[in-house]
């Protein structure tokens, strides 16, 4: 049985909540206002429905959500701005939507972001200069997008970084001061030799 429509305001007195998993089922439209009291919830999963859709601003207090999985739904567009303040964000997956373009910018503060995931969108580019302080970046997947190149200078320093998935298809393009620092994270070094160094 798949839920098509749910009101979550039953869950806005419950303070302590700390995962909401809704995914795999029909959800076309999701109200999250009844969660801005939910200031301990830590995991919010919403992939696989139908969402079109949604506002995130009632997250903005959230301050100890580590992952929020919105992938496999209908999103054409997304304000990541009310994350802004979340410094405690590991987990952000956003794949497999319709997105034509999302602004990074916002996650600038969320330098514990270890998971970053936009892969299947309609994405032409992207700034990733934000992610320019996110040591703890681990996964970095953007294939199956519609980049003709990419400017990867600002993950040099992700030393973690275990993957970075891109198009083959896509140029890759770094800082040509890069090409000499003494380290290099694996997934940059896998690739090195393809970089078109500006």
């Amino acid at each position: 049985m798949h839920i098509a429509s749910i009101n979550l305001l039953p869950l806005s007195s419950l303070r302590d909540l700390e995962t909401i998993n809704l995914k795999s089922n029909a959800i076309s439209e999701l109200d999250l206002e009844p969660l801005y009291e939910c200031t301990n919830m830590r995991m919010l999963i919403l992939s696989d429905n139908r969402i079109e859709t949604i506002d995130l601003s009632p997250l903005n207090r959230s301050s100890k959500l580590e992952a929020l999985d919105l992938s496999q739904n209908q999103l054409s567009r997304i304000d990541l701005s009310p994350l802004s303040d979340l410094r405690g964000m590991k987990w952000l997956y956003l794949s497999n939507n319709k997105l034509g373009d999302v602004d990074l910018m916002p996650l600038a503060k969320c330098t514990r972001l270890q998971y970053l995931v936009l892969a299947n969108n309609r994405l032409t580019r992207l700034d990733l200069s934000p992610l320019t302080r996110f040591t703890d970046l681990r996964y970095l997947l953007l294939n199956g997008n519609n980049f003709n190149t990419l400017n990867i200078s600002s993950i040099f320093q992700a030393m973690k970084l275990e993957h970075l998935v891109l198009d083959e298809r896509t140029e890759i393009t770094a800082q040509s001061r890069l090409r000499h620092q003494d380290y290099f994270p694996r997934p940059i070094e896998e690739i090195f030799d393809t970089i078109t160094w500006i």
